[in-house]
């Protein structure tokens, strides 16, 4: 993966772990995660977006979302929710992907997939649901019913 697929990419989505894999790197602060991303943006990809970040600033009740570009940053930080299910970072990476192919912007497809994520696990966990309701609640993906603050850091 880290060989060949990394290299091909414009763009990749790993997560906090995936993310010290591809680097060479464990991270714990957000200097260390900057640095990550920059070893794996020297592999090829002009774009990575970080999932399940959890660096020492992230409060335990918060979820942190990182995308980095032409060497600037932007985060977004979500309440933590009680759900786990599978797909959501599937999601993430196709929303953030169809948003950033849109506007070519790393800031504005993290603000955008994050809020329509956030919102489609919220109604996942409200219904009790131990899958993800990608089509009960498709209107996220569109209007999501909260939206984040994105911080260039």
């Amino acid at each position: 993966m880290r060989e060949v697929a990394v290299p091909a990419a414009d763009l990749v989505t790993p997560n906090h772990f995936e993310l010290d894999l591809l680097s060479g790197y464990t991270t714990t602060s957000l200097a260390s995660v900057k640095d990550a991303v920059a070893a794996v943006q020297a592999l090829g990809p002009r774009v990575v977006l970080t999932t399940s970040l959890d660096a020492a600033d992230t409060p335990d009740d918060a979820v942190d979302l990182l995308a980095s570009e032409g060497g600037r940053h932007f985060r977004v930080r979500t309440p933590k929710l009680g759900v786990s299910v599978n797909g959501a970072g599937d999601a993430i990476a196709a929303l953030f992907l169809a948003h950033w192919l849109e506007t070519r912007s790393a800031g504005e497809a993290l603000g955008r997939a994050a809020a329509s994520v956030f919102g489609l696990l919220q109604r996942t966990e409200d219904a009790g649901s131990r899958e993800i309701l990608l089509v009960a609640a498709q209107e996220e993906f569109v209007s999501p019913t909260r939206t984040f603050e994105v911080t260039e850091v």
